[in-house]
């Protein structure tokens, strides 16, 4: 129970707590249990606890709500940034197909061009444009 005393001056010396909240506080620890106390006591304890707990509850309201507010700022800053990366992904993921699709097309072709010819070999049998022409 000294302990607990010490720890309730603690308190009050750095000023975590009011000389009442003190005052009801080592009046509660040096009752053994809440049977001892008055009614009084007992009804301005549970009337301190329910304030306390309201302010919690408020200051966590106030909380989240600030919390809310800064992550819509950040997904207001990132969006423009994420849509600009993902279409460089998207343009180069199609460049590198279209890379990938003229290199398989090159090998299909059976054709005697000098160099690719894109218009050459792209019907289902993959003859060349020169074929055709025949």
């Amino acid at each position: 129970m000294k302990e607990e005393r010490m720890l309730i001056l603690r308190l009050l010396q750095e000023n975590k707590i009011t000389a009442e909240e003190a005052e009801r506080l080592l009046t509660a620890v040096g009752h053994s249990n809440i049977s001892e106390m008055s009614e009084k006591e007992v009804k301005r304890w549970n009337k301190d606890m329910e304030r306390k707990l309201k302010d919690l509850g408020d200051t966590l309201e106030d909380w989240g709500k600030d919390f809310g507010k800064k992550i819509d700022e950040v997904v207001k800053d990132v969006e423009p940034k994420l849509k600009k990366v993902t279409q460089i992904v998207v343009d180069k993921t199609t460049s590198a197909f279209d890379e990938i699709s003229k290199e398989l097309n090159k090998e299909e072709c059976d054709c005697n061009h000098q160099e690719y010819d894109e218009n050459c070999c792209h019907d289902e049998d993959h003859r060349c444009c020169e074929d055709k022409e025949q």
